[in-house]
């Protein structure tokens, strides 16, 4: 018994040692894979930047009646979420005893707390299409920052909670022209 013990035992282990190096492999493949794929993105950001200082911001084709006057720049499916506080309560009761002293009246001790936990969890508060315009939808002037990413962009307000826009996938043609848009209308 002891024998079979001595020989499975470093075999699992061996096994064991081997399954967590091909999970490393794994992740450090997908980590490449992600860097590679933020490379692109990013490059092909910065191209699209200089091309459209050069020639200006490029309207879309808009799906929508719009105002006189007014351009699309961008269209965006996904969903808007913002930073919403949550609360919740904490209960706790432990050892407590209860002595009636008449009809409707007793004594109660021990220990009753109700503590509340809050905490600012992103929510979704709706889901959809924006439409980036040109220049009397989006008050940039509010807008104190605009953070562009691979999920989405964030619209940071001078004022009250940000913005963020999460989107799959979005193309970098249009994330580049809200940026752009904003940087020219804020001077």
């Amino acid at each position: 018994m002891e024998t079979i013990l001595m020989i499975v035992a470093p075999l699992f282990i061996g096994v064991l040692i081997y399954l967590w190096y091909l999970g490393n492999k794994r992740i450090e493949r997908e980590k490449q894979e992600l860097l590679v794929i933020h490379k692109k993105y990013n490059d092909e950001a910065e191209s699209l930047q200089e091309l459209y200082l050069k020639n200006g911001v490029p309207s879309i084709e808009p799906d929508i009646l719009l105002k006189k006057g007014e351009v699309l720049f961008a269209k965006f499916s996904g969903t808007w979420n913002e930073l919403r506080r949550h609360t919740t309560n904490i209960r706790y009761s432990g050892f407590s005893t209860r002595i009636p002293i008449m009809k409707g009246l007793s004594y109660r001790s021990g220990s009753y707390g109700v503590d509340r936990q809050t905490a600012d969890i992103q929510t979704s508060i709706d889901w959809g299409d924006m439409y980036k315009l040109g220049n009397k939808t989006l008050q940039y002037d509010k807008i104190s920052n605009v953070i562009v990413g691979l999920d989405g962009f964030t619209l940071e307000r001078e004022s009250g909670k940000s913005i963020f826009f999460a989107c799959n996938r979005p193309q970098p043609k249009q994330l580049v022209a809200l940026h752009l848009t904003w940087q020219n209308t804020r001077g």
